[in-house]
């Protein structure tokens, strides 16, 4: 027999600490790799985190800066439209708890937003937020080129957009009521109604006096709705309500709590835009020279002189314009036809300059003949006198075509004398407590001033809205 065969295995020392110290280097090798694409995930991170936070800034900003926009009051007669925005925002920003110790400075037509250097407007409490604005103004264009950068944390990790603005007209929404002042209102006696009995709500008044009262009612009659200026809450010494009814109705109610109830609920967050007047052009219209009549006088085109303090009795007709030179008090007496409007100088105020109307007032329209061709073009106004006190007394009757536009309006008189103001808004400038009142005539309305505006020296302040198509990233 063979003798079996032996195998023998020869021992290899080591094999395992080969394998485990491959192993150990394969865990070493991906934990650093995770390590490394973790720490980096946490640097992309914060990095994605400062970027986003700045481009949070940035529109911030941008809404901040839209918001003040919309409310500027640029004048439609302003010949340095850049310096009047600029000023506007000054005064809106400048001092306050958004720009502590930061002004605005202009460079041209350039607005810089807050003007120091690397400076920011800061967004949060620690400061870590924060954008500042440039503003481009093109006048021509009637519009501006807005770019505000924000950053986040540190100056170097910032975003910017880009956007532009238009420069449109405010809401003309002031000639929706019968009777708008930025003054007090009075009613004390007599009527503010409708001449349409089935259409009583035309006979609104508003008051953009924010302070108590907007508005008092102590007698008389009002037909429409009463709108006010909602109180300020940072003034805790005003009233709930920016109206006294100590008497007289208003749309039919004669109960004071609900009469102030539904003026609470119609009460608006800002003052509507009131316009700016300029009488110049109506000047130009001006042919002859009067200091006063007297019995039947027919007057075309006529210039008052100032300081003149003319009294026009009798039967009177004007034809066209008359233009009253600041200073000046005139009275009308006696009858009147008004083919055409009266218009006062727009200087001077309401202690120097005064109209009153005791007599027949009545408007019609301008002749035919070809002397008033250059006049058509006007149209809108009865009584054009933005500096004036105009007082209308006594127990004539007047109706007027047109709105009438004053300093200040006082009615009184018998309570069966009427004045009728066709389509027309009754509107008085003056801030003050005497601003309108109506103390014993009735005051009559067929239909308001919406839509019959002044064609000639009226303009509202303007206002910039955004182009959102313009919406643009940009480098910082």
């Amino acid at each position: 027999m063979r003798p079996a065969l032996r195998h023998s295995f020869l021992r290899r020392r080591g094999a395992t600490a080969v394998l485990a110290m491959l192993y150990l280097v394969l865990f070493s090798t991906l934990a650093l790799g995770f390590y490394a694409a973790t720490t980096t995930a946490v640097q992309v991170s914060h990095n994605d985190s400062q970027v986003s936070r700045a481009f949070l800034s940035s529109e911030s900003g941008l809404d901040f800066m839209r918001y003040h926009l919309a409310r500027v009051s640029i004048s439609p007669y302003s010949t340095d439209v850049t310096t009047e925005l600029a000023n506007d925002l000054k005064d809106r920003l400048e001092s306050t708890g958004n720009m502590p110790g930061l002004t605005i400075g202009v460079s041209g037509t350039v607005i810089n937003i807050p003007a120091e250097p690397n400076k920011f407007i800061k967004l949060d409490a620690a400061g870590n937020g924060g954008f500042r604005a440039t503003i481009t103004d093109w006048p021509e264009q009637g519009k501006v080129v807005m770019k505000v950068i924000g950053r986040y944390g540190t100056a170097t990790v910032a975003r910017a957009i880009q956007m532009d603005f238009t420069r449109v007209p405010k809401n003309p929404s002031v000639f929706d009521f019968a009777v708008a002042s930025k003054g007090q209102i009075q009613m004390k006696k007599g009527s503010v109604t409708s001449l349409d009995p089935n259409k009583a709500d035309e006979a609104s008044m508003m008051s953009a006096m924010s302070t108590h009262p907007s508005i008092q009612v102590s007698g008389g009659s009002i037909g429409g709705k009463l709108t006010i200026i909602k109180d300020d809450p940072s003034t805790p010494a005003l009233e709930s309500a920016s109206m006294i009814m100590t008497g007289g109705s208003v749309g039919g109610q004669t109960n004071a709590a609900a009469v102030i109830a539904d003026t609470n609920a119609r009460a608006i967050d800002t003052p509507p835009a009131f316009p700016e007047f300029t009488t110049d052009p109506y000047s130009t219209f001006t042919t002859t020279t009067a200091t006063g009549a007297a019995g039947t006088t027919t007057l075309k085109n006529v210039r008052i002189p100032a300081g003149t303090n003319p009294t026009f009795n009798g039967n009177c007709t004007l034809q066209g314009v008359m233009f009253i030179e600041s200073p000046n008090e005139v009275k009308i007496q006696g009858s009147m036809n008004l083919n055409g409007f009266i218009v006062f100088e727009g200087e001077g105020d309401s202690s120097v300059n005064r109209l009153t109307i005791s007599g027949n007032l009545t408007s019609g329209p301008l002749p035919s003949s070809s002397e008033f061709d250059a006049i058509r073009s006007a149209s809108g106004v009865a009584i054009l006198a933005p500096t004036t006190a105009l007082t209308i007394t006594g127990s004539a009757r007047s109706m007027l075509k047109g709105n009438v536009i004053t300093s200040t309006f006082t009615s009184d008189g018998t309570a069966v004398s009427e004045v009728i103001i066709d389509h027309g808004t009754l509107l008085t400038l003056e801030e003050s407590s005497s601003s309108a009142v109506f103390d014993g005539k009735a005051i009559k309305f067929n239909g308001t001033g919406a839509n019959n505006l002044p064609s000639v020296g009226m303009g509202f302040a303007a206002k910039y809205d955004p182009e959102p198509e313009s919406y643009e990233e940009l480098l910082p």
